[in-house]
């Protein structure tokens, strides 16, 4: 589903430095997938109901020619949430969950309630969750690069009743034999006990979200590659929406950019739903912002600081979000002290507080297009 939606005019909205690499115009539109009517894809595998599967997200149709603008598709795929439960578990069994500097109030993840299944159904969950406590439960999610493939493709398999081809050899998921055995065997498991509840949740907070962004997500989405002087991806953007996504509810892989991200996780609620899909959204146009930091810190000899770019494009993205709700009425219980409050506890929870200081001294100003930005990424590197 194709929505209009209209930007503020010049004056209502601060002007950004630098040249765009993107022909926004003001009145652009913002195109977000609407997860409320859900059907197959045409020739998808319909799954039997006892073996786990879902339908395959909607495609909307192509934007006008000409036109550059963020494309999200958010999915609920049953395949890569029994996955991320089964990792959850995993890790809930060796004590692996709490993570250092993160608050309670970002956390929300429980151990299964095993009490309901029949003899056979525990023996088959507690084999996948003793599996994925040996193999995966001390690999960190965004950045292993064997659980981002199977990330990857799991997404990729929403629509199919199997994941080693029986049904159809678009099914065949080529992922490990002996992960694909386990996750078939605790499918019926899972959707017998927890994958409606999940789902359902799944989708209210998709069109939750979508609802927020058609209304309010068109000038962050402009102002965002302003910001980045970076252009927003010419594809849709997928977003899994899965039962847990790490300690910190989200998280974006690249080549090929997918975001995932926990409908349950309380930071991504209500109004920080719409900021945490373009904060994570925002990676992709922060590659001239990363780029910038390496060189300046080759040009004067210093180590590259691993998160700062990261730290940059959360800033941006929260400043980004505040700016476009001053003075403007917000969504119901929202306040922008409340907002503020929450990603000052996300930087703590991330430990950027280091760069909190170089944040608001050099970044903040190119911001509010009063330098440029390799004047504000000089000025950190140097003060580093």
């Amino acid at each position: 589903m194709m929505m209009r939606l209209h930007a503020r005019s010049k004056d209502q909205w601060p002007r950004w430095n630098g040249s765009s690499r993107i022909g926004f115009r003001h009145g652009a539109q913002l195109f977000v997938l609407l997860m409320g009517a859900v059907v197959p894809c045409v020739n998808a595998q319909i799954p039997s109901p006892v073996v786990g599967a879902s339908a395959a997200p909607v495609r909307q149709a192509a934007p006008s020619r000409g036109l550059r603008v963020p494309v999200f598709e958010f999915r609920s795929g049953f395949w890569v949430n029994l996955h991320h439960f089964l990792y959850l578990q995993a890790r809930l069994r060796r004590g692996l969950t709490a993570a250092a500097g993160v608050p309670p109030s970002l956390r929300a993840w429980d151990m299964a309630n095993l009490s309901a299944l029949a003899p056979s159904e525990r023996q088959a969950w507690q084999k996948a969750v003793d599996y994925y406590a040996e193999n995966f439960a001390g690999r960190d999610l965004p950045y292993d690069s064997f659980l981002v493939r199977i990330d990857d493709r799991l997404s990729d398999m929403a629509a199919c009743p199997d994941l080693i081809g029986r049904s159809s050899s678009a099914c065949a998921s080529g992922i490990d034999p002996a992960l694909a055995a386990i996750l078939e065997e605790a499918a019926p498991v899972y959707r017998a006990h927890w994958w409606n509840l999940q789902n359902r949740t799944n989708r209210a907070w998709i069109s939750q979200t979508v609802t927020f962004i058609r209304r309010y997500g068109s000038n962050p989405a402009e102002a965002l590659s302003q910001a980045f002087q970076n252009a927003w991806p010419a594809g849709p953007i997928p977003v899994d929406v899965v039962p847990y996504a790490g300690a910190f509810g989200a998280y974006t892989t690249l080549d090929p950019l997918h975001i995932v991200l926990a409908s349950g996780n309380p930071r991504n609620q209500g109004f920080a739903a719409g900021e945490v899909v373009f904060r994570e959204a925002s990676h992709v146009l922060a590659e001239p912002v990363e780029q910038a930091i390496v060189e300046q810190c080759r040009e004067q000899t210093k180590p590259i600081p691993r998160d700062l770019w990261h730290a940059i494009a959360s800033y941006t993205t929260a400043m980004i979000f505040e700016r476009s709700f001053t003075g403007q009425p917000l969504p119901p219980g929202v306040t922008l002290e409340s907002f503020a409050e929450s990603n000052r506890e996300y930087i703590v929870a991330r430990g950027w507080q280091s760069y909190q200081h170089l944040l608001k001294v050099y970044w903040q100003p190119y911001l509010y297009n009063e330098t440029g930005m390799q004047s504000a990424i000089t000025g950190m590197v140097n003060a580093l």
